[in-house]
């Protein structure tokens, strides 16, 4: 499988099993991700490759995943367990994917805040992320060696 084809089938695991979603990668509402929330994380590999994974979430998305994921009222969740959830998902969404990719690959710290500015859009990808055709989000992999 390649980057994009392992990211997907990653994303769509922990989506399906973690948080009770099922994802698509095409849908009928195709605008960006420009607000909302953003968590990322970074995979490296002895021999200096590295693997980037920066999630886009759409707020109130964000809010029901959290939601289904504590097994709270969307209504009754705060930033802070937002903020928790996207993080957990970005450590989930790389730990899957090293299990997929069947490569050594050291998992970094997840992180959340205003998304990371990104030096080389050519080894960039970005996959939309959709539910019942309504983007929900976006997963943007980068790779470098």
């Amino acid at each position: 499988m390649n980057l994009v084809d392992l990211t997907k089938a990653s994303i769509s695991e922990v989506m399906e099993t973690m948080f009770f979603t099922v994802l698509e990668f095409q849908g009928e509402e195709d605008k960006a991700i420009n607000g909302g929330y953003c968590s990322w994380i970074r995979l490296t590999s002895e021999d200096s490759q590295s693997i980037f994974f920066i999630i886009k979430l759409e707020p109130e998305f964000a809010k029901q995943i959290t939601a289904d994921f504590l097994g709270f009222i969307p209504d009754n969740i705060s930033e802070n367990e937002i903020e928790d959830c996207a993080k957990e998902l970005a450590n989930m969404l790389g730990g899957t994917f090293i299990a997929k990719a069947g490569e050594r690959f050291n998992l970094g710290l997840p992180s959340f805040g205003k998304c990371p500015e990104i030096e080389d859009e050519s080894n960039c990808t970005e996959i939309p992320m959709f539910v019942m055709d309504a983007r929900v989000g976006t997963v943007i992999v980068c790779s470098s060696k």
